[in-house]
């Protein structure tokens, strides 16, 4: 016989089930109370079903399950440092706004720029600097010493007779002339006249422009031929107005006199080689008197 409720198999003399204690079959009337079968509380004892197994399985389970869990927790041996921080970072990522993002990538660009800007303004002032170098490089060609006949051996023993050099270079630009140099005269250099004779002197160039460029000579001392020098810086200064006009060959613009109380003035080639620059011209006074002019500085 089977159970009405749980369906177990059961004794066919039994009134209850022994597996879910409920009572199969009537009782007979009149039976005594006694003759019930001793259960606790009027009910038999359940055995342990299977429903009552799976539920212990369970259990235990789950009780498995969050001990491995605290075992993970505890022990970085099963998840290494760098997993835990790309977990980490992955989630922060994750969590980020937009808005966020892009104001640190336009923070980044900001830096970038400020970082060229820096870089051009540092290459801006190196160059400024080495222009202003160049410059005060170009001025100090400017000399006041007073010369001494041995630094124009270049002129007396070779130039004048050669020419300028193969490895001279022309000075282009005019305002380069300016300042001071030191100067040889040489008066009628192949005695046409009877007059030979060699002057040195300071001369100043200062441009003001085209139509406006005065030349201050100032004389040191002049010699005649065979006889000893004789001392002219006690003498003034005198200026001669130039003018700038083409100069001779490829050599720069030159310097003109106007002409004026019978004097005529010209330098028309302007040169350097090495560092050190050249110039070379002419002089002739009312008198017929003409001197080759060579300058050099410093």
């Amino acid at each position: 016989m089977k159970c009405m409720y749980c369906g177990k198999k059961m004794d066919n003399d039994a009134y209850f089930c022994d597996h879910c204690g409920r009572q199969a079959v009537a009782l007979p009337q009149g039976m005594p109370q006694q003759m019930q079968r001793n259960y606790p509380n009027g009910m038999p004892q359940q055995r342990p079903g299977r429903s009552q197994a799976g539920f212990i399985i369970f259990v235990i389970v789950m009780d498995l399950l969050i001990l491995l869990e605290i075992l993970l927790f505890l022990a970085p041996g099963f998840v290494t440092k760098k997993h835990r921080e790309e977990q980490i970072r992955a989630g922060l990522e994750a969590s980020l706004p937009v808005s966020t993002e892009e104001m640190l990538r336009k923070g980044t660009e900001g830096k970038s720029e400020e970082k060229t800007e820096e870089i051009t303004e540092l290459i801006t002032r190196e160059k400024t600097e080495e222009k202003t170098e160049a410059v005060t490089e170009e001025k100090t060609y400017s000399t006041t010493e007073r010369p001494v006949e041995e630094e124009f051996r270049w002129y007396l023993d070779d130039v004048y007779q050669n020419g300028m050099p193969a490895s001279a270079k022309p000075i282009s630009d005019p305002y380069a002339y300016e300042g001071g140099w030191k100067c040889l005269f040489w008066w009628d250099p192949e005695n046409m006249m009877g007059a030979a004779g060699i002057e040195l002197a300071n001369v100043d160039i200062q441009i003001a422009g085209e139509d406006s460029v005065t030349v201050t000579v100032d004389q040191y001392w002049i010699r005649q031929i065979n006889s000893e020098p004789v001392d002219e810086s006690t003498k003034e200064p005198y200026r001669i107005s130039c003018h700038l006009m083409q100069g001779r060959d490829a050599y720069g613009a030159a310097l003109e006199s106007d002409n004026t109380a019978g004097l005529y003035f010209i330098l028309d080639s302007f040169y350097t080689i090495g560092d050190v620059q050249y110039a070379l011209g002419q002089i002739s006074v009312q008198s017929g008197e003409m001197a080759m002019i060579a300058l050099v500085r410093p």
